[in-house]
C-alpha cells in the first residue's frame, strides 16, 4: 500500500485542485450540468475553504483532495478527489476507512452525499458500510445522501 499523507491546501494549489476536479468530477458535472471552464473554476473560487480542505498526496506526490467538515455527532466527508492515475488502488478505502476509525472512536456517524450518476464511488461507500438515507434533486441533479453510524458501544 502507498503512503497516504494530508497536508493543509493553500492559493498556490488552486490549479491543481481545478485540474484535479476536471480529472475526477469533470464526466459527472459535465453529464449533469455540462463542463463550463468558467463556471467550474468560479465554482472551486467560492467553494474552497482552505481550513478545511487538504491535499492528499500519494508516496509524496499530490493525488486528490478532501474536504471534511465535523459536529459533535458526526463527520461530514464533504469532498473526496482523487486523480484518476490513483483512483482504484485502495487509496480512497483507505481514506474513508481511517475517517470511519476516527468517527466511531467518538461515537459520531460518517455522512456525505453522492450525484447518483457517480455509480462508482456509490458501490464503494457501501462496500464501506453507507446506506442511502435519502435523495434530492430531479434526474438527472439526484445527490444521494448516504451514512455509516457508528456501532454501538
Amino acid at each position: 500500500m502507498p503512503r497516504i499523507d494530508l497536508r493543509q491546501v493553500d492559493a498556490a494549489d488552486h490549479e491543481f485542485l481545478f485540474e484535479l476536479h476536471r480529472a475526477s468530477l469533470g464526466p459527472y458535472v459535465d453529464e449533469v450540468w455540462g463542463w463550463r471552464d468558467d463556471e467550474q473554476r468560479a465554482h472551486l473560487a467560492k467553494n474552497l475553504d482552505l481550513d478545511r480542505a487538504r491535499i492528499v498526496m500519494v508516496d509524496g506526490v499530490d493525488a486528490g483532495r478532501l474536504d471534511l467538515e465535523e459536529s459533535d455527532d458526526r463527520v461530514f466527508i464533504a469532498l473526496l478527489e482523487l486523480l484518476p492515475s490513483h483512483q482504484g488502488r485502495g487509496i480512497g478505502t483507505a481514506i474513508i476507512g481511517d475517517i470511519l476509525v476516527r468517527a466511531r472512536r467518538h461515537s459520531k456517524a460518517v455522512t456525505l452525499r453522492v450525484l447518483e450518476v457517480n455509480h462508482r464511488a456509490r458501490a464503494l461507500y457501501k462496500r464501506l458500510g453507507f446506506v442511502e438515507t435519502h435523495r434530492d434533486g430531479a434526474h438527472p441533479e439526484v445527490r444521494i445522501a448516504m451514512t455509516a453510524n457508528p456501532p454501538s458501544l
